[in-house]
């Protein structure tokens, strides 16, 4: 649905389809993610899931541990 890209040093976040605001919230937060340099969880319900089927719009425990992780905040 979105993609998160560095080349030659300049970044960009492609948005290849939402059905509806929530699901381009949650593509968009994703995306911010992965520019944060946060990784894909387990979690089904997480925004950092692989897949964006759920409709939660709440970062998850799974999503600020590995955000955590990312900004080297214990």
């Amino acid at each position: 649905e979105g993609q998160y890209e560095q080349t030659f040093g300049k970044r960009s976040i492609s948005i290849y389809q939402f059905d509806n605001d929530n699901k381009l919230i949650r593509v968009l937060a994703h995306e911010f993610g992965h520019a944060l340099g946060v990784d894909h969880v387990e979690d089904e319900d997480a925004l950092m899931y692989y897949l964006n089927e759920s409709t939660n719009e709440i970062l998850t425990d799974a999503d600020i541990t590995e955000l955590k992780k990312a900004c080297k905040i214990n």
